[in-house]
């Protein structure tokens, strides 16, 4: 199982926390970008289910494993 959190786009983490001035080696401003939050507030929203649906998916793959290898543990 492949889980995967955020965002495949390589600079989605400077539009959700912004950035600050940036400037070049000779000193010449180049901008910088105010955070637009996209994520956190979802994660504040819905940690608790967020949460418990991770613990349930981990507690059943803990079980599964725990069956494997009990069933290995068997036959040897």
């Amino acid at each position: 199982t492949v889980m995967h959190v955020g965002s495949f786009e390589p600079h989605a983490h400077l539009i959700e926390w912004g950035t600050g001035p940036r400037y070049t080696s000779a000193g010449a401003f180049r901008g910088s970008v105010a955070p637009q939050p996209m994520l956190q507030p979802a994660w504040d929203a819905h940690k608790r289910q967020i949460l418990e649906g991770l613990g349930a998916r981990m507690w059943d793959e803990i079980t599964k494993t725990i069956a494997r290898r009990a069933k290995r543990a068997a036959k040897a």
